[in-house]
């Protein structure tokens, strides 16, 4: 997925969002989604979202000219349950010491379906703060079964989904991994200038976070 291909409507939401927060540019990020928002339930002109979208589609272009990176990752439809599953497998699969997943609404499903294999081979880390009553049995099965290196801790006020790959890479997540297919969603590389601090912050949230299992 190229920077040219986006079009001015909202059909690139997710693309121009994902590409945002990935170079850190949150406030655009989420004035963009605000206004998304608005205008779908005001049933209002587009007029304005398309502004902002090019707006920001021209910041873009700027980071990434300065950075000289053209290439932004993953972006699902609604739908694209399995192209999504399939990605942050391998994804997942490339760890060779340890993942962490930030998700606040990871549950048993998502543990299943991009977790539990991965668990087997390298040192699995869940930060969450929803949905424990479906995740916590699930994991214990899994360490009882398998005698894996799984960890469970809450910490509230999460709203980012990431995973890190050893300390190597850092990825956004777009929705959740439990709404995977039912919204439009993203996969995406951290930039290597931020990856540091994203992985700095969270390990800070870690630290502090209520240990589950």
């Amino acid at each position: 997925m190229k920077l040219a291909d986006l079009p001015n409507d909202r059909t690139c939401i997710p693309k121009a969002v994902a590409l945002l927060e990935r170079f850190g540019s949150t406030y655009f990020a989420d004035l963009i989604l605000a206004k998304s928002a608005a205008s779908s339930q005001n049933g209002g002109s587009l007029e304005e979202l398309n502004d902002l979208v090019a707006l920001a589609k021209e910041r873009l272009e700027l980071e990434l000219e300065l950075s000289g990176d053209t290439q932004i990752g993953l972006v699902f439809d609604t739908g694209s349950y399995s192209d999504f599953h399939k990605a942050i497998v391998q994804l997942a699969s490339r760890a060779t010491r340890s993942i962490r997943i930030v998700d606040p609404y990871f549950a048993a499903e998502g543990f299943y379906s991009v977790a539990a294999d991965a668990a087997k081979q390298v040192r699995v880390e869940i930060l969450t703060n929803r949905y424990l009553d479906s995740l916590l049995p699930a994991v214990r099965k899994h360490i009882a079964q398998y005698s894996s290196d799984i960890e469970v801790r809450e910490y509230k006020g999460l709203h980012d989904r990431l995973i890190f790959v050893d300390s190597d890479e850092v990825w956004l997540i777009g929705a959740s991994i439990k709404d995977a297919g039912q919204k439009p969603s993203y996969l995406i590389p951290v930039h290597p200038d931020l990856a540091k601090l994203k992985r700095d912050i969270y390990d800070g949230f870690w630290t502090h976070a209520d240990q589950k299992t």
